[in-house]
């Protein structure tokens, strides 16, 4: 069952990579990732460099807590990533983990830390990232 939170994230599958949210607190989030096809791998894969974007939505989840509506937003900023895989198994059980490091709300700047990976294990995908999100919708 989805999580109500997401329901409030602008994206629609395909372009939503999380399936459910796992813990969700002020300024953190933890969610599993869609285990949706890629037609161009032929597999559950996620080419890594996607997994910004499943972090950046779990962000958003994190954001969601401090809103009402809908959330509006976008990635504007990545300021470091590590990738230790091309891509990630997506039928493997990944989490995305979004942890928040500063934020400046009056300019709508909110940066975090995420990783992706598999529960217990160390983190396939890394990133320091900056969303921005419209006034009013924080």
């Amino acid at each position: 069952m989805t999580h109500t939170l997401l329901k409030r994230l602008p994206h629609k599958p395909p372009a939503l990579l999380l399936a459910d949210v796992l813990e969700v607190g002020d300024g953190h989030a933890r969610c599993t990732l869609a285990e949706a096809v890629d037609p161009t791998l032929g597999a559950a894969l996620l080419p890594a460099p996607l997994a910004l974007e499943a972090m950046a939505q779990a962000a958003a989840v994190c954001l969601c807590m401090r809103s009402e509506g809908p959330l509006q937003g976008m990635l504007v900023q990545c300021r470091r990533m590590v990738m230790q895989v091309r891509s990630l198994d997506l039928a493997s059980g990944m989490i995305a983990d979004a942890r928040m490091v500063s934020a400046s709300a009056a300019r709508g700047l909110y940066q975090f830390e995420g990783t992706v990976g598999r529960a217990g294990e160390p983190a396939l995908v890394s990133a320091t990232f900056l969303l921005m999100v419209q006034a009013g919708a924080r």
